[in-house]
Parts: C-alpha cells; structure tokens; sequence
C-alpha cells in the first residue's frame, strides 16, 4: 500500500488533517545502481531472473536486481 498502512489509519483518525512519515516511495533503482556504480538488472519476465541472478552472483560485490512484479511474470 506504499506506506505504513496501520499507522496510517491509526494517525489519521487521531488527526484528519496530519500524516508523518507513513507513506512511502520506492526509489529509482537503477540510478541508485549508477550512483554506486553497482551492476543494475531489471526482470519483467520469469526467464531472465535465471540468468540475471547467475551473472550477479559471478561479479565480485553488491547487484541490485529489481523485479517488476505489476503484472503476472
């Protein structure tokens, strides 16, 4: 629910008009890879997982490995 959806609800119902810290948002992965210069994959399909994961397992240091799952992969 892109947030802390209990202490939303919890937040709102104490104060209507106020919520702190409850909602949040993804960061765009792969400029985090680039500001890291860390090796980036991005899956949206079941078959690419294989491989991504294979290759980032072979690299000495941190991957970041994003999985599109909006839709059934």
């Amino acid at each position: 629910d892109h947030g802390f959806g209990e202490i939303r609800i919890c937040e709102e119902a104490r104060h209507p008009d106020r919520r702190i810290g409850v909602d949040l948002k993804n960061p765009e992965f792969e400029s985090l890879a680039t500001a890291y210069g860390m090796p980036f994959y991005r899956i949206s399909k079941t078959g690419e997982l294989r491989d991504a994961l294979r290759h980032a397992l072979t690299l000495q240091g941190p991957s970041i490995i994003e999985i599109d799952a909006t839709d059934s992969i």
